[in-house]
């Protein structure tokens, strides 16, 4: 299984969808979040959450709501798929409801294999 976190409307790091496309033989999460930066995703990410400071004011609130999102969707991810797969190995693919906090501010696609 992949997973993958990505923002919108950064001209920088631009997602290769391609590529993830080209991985048909997996199962394939990508979870836009809303607000965020490549910074983000980066112990950077985690520093806003602690000191403000670290990044500019006006945005280190959506950096610091965007790591805790970044976090709190792998360790989902994890879980539905390393920590379940361990005691269950032929359980299925989890749901998308397994990797979202209720309320999460993302959009999550999920590809089966073979897909698109």
């Amino acid at each position: 299984p992949l997973l993958h976190l990505f923002q919108e409307d950064d001209a920088v790091v631009v997602p290769d969808f391609e590529l993830l496309e080209s991985l048909r033989g997996a199962h394939r999460w990508m979870v836009r979040i809303p607000g965020m930066r490549h910074v983000g995703f980066t112990s950077v990410g985690a520093a806003a959450t602690l000191a403000p400071g670290v990044v500019s004011s006006e945005t280190a609130k959506a950096v610091a709501r965007g790591w805790a999102t970044t976090a709190d969707v792998t360790r989902r991810f994890l879980d539905a798929n390393v920590r379940r797969r361990l005691v269950r190995p032929n359980a299925p693919p989890p749901s998308a409801s397994a990797l979202l906090a209720p309320g999460a501010d993302v959009l999550l696609e999920h590809w089966e294999p073979g897909q698109p």
